[in-house]
């Protein structure tokens, strides 16, 4: 998780999981994605709800950079 927290931030390398979500998060965290299937947005959601609960200094980062 520390990895992809990273990546997100761009503090450190990405891998192809990690690369997709630093795109489309910020689009899910506006309320729009239409290039994502229903499930993308499902396990994108459930993956932020995860950082909000477990990481809440990494996603007040994150929401202010994409913010």
């Amino acid at each position: 998780m520390q990895r992809q927290l990273k990546c997100a931030m761009g503090q450190g390398p990405c891998d192809a999981a990690g690369r997709r979500l630093k795109v489309l998060a910020p689009l899910v965290l506006h309320g729009a994605c239409p290039q994502c299937s229903p499930q993308e947005i499902r396990q994108i959601r459930r993956t932020l709800a995860y950082v909000q609960r477990n990481y809440p200094w990494e996603w007040a980062k994150i929401v202010r950079h994409y913010g």
